[in-house]
């Protein structure tokens, strides 16, 4: 079960080459960036939901 599990990791390369496919933006941070705080953050950014992710996504996004 655990194998199975670990044989759908995505790595995150792959994310953010699919996220530079799929939006036509840089999808990876850079290298020297760091935390603000020093505490841990758990959960989505705050930020995923102000926007649209995709440029043909014709939804229209309630701003938070």
């Amino acid at each position: 079960m655990v194998a199975a599990i670990l044989c759908l990791a995505v790595r995150t390369g792959n994310v953010a080459d699919a996220v530079d496919e799929a939006t036509g933006l840089r999808g990876f941070m850079a290298r020297d960036m760091k935390p603000v705080f020093k505490a841990k953050v758990i959960g989505p950014a705050a930020t995923v939901l102000l926007r649209k992710a995709l440029r043909n996504d014709k939804r229209d996004w309630p701003n938070l």
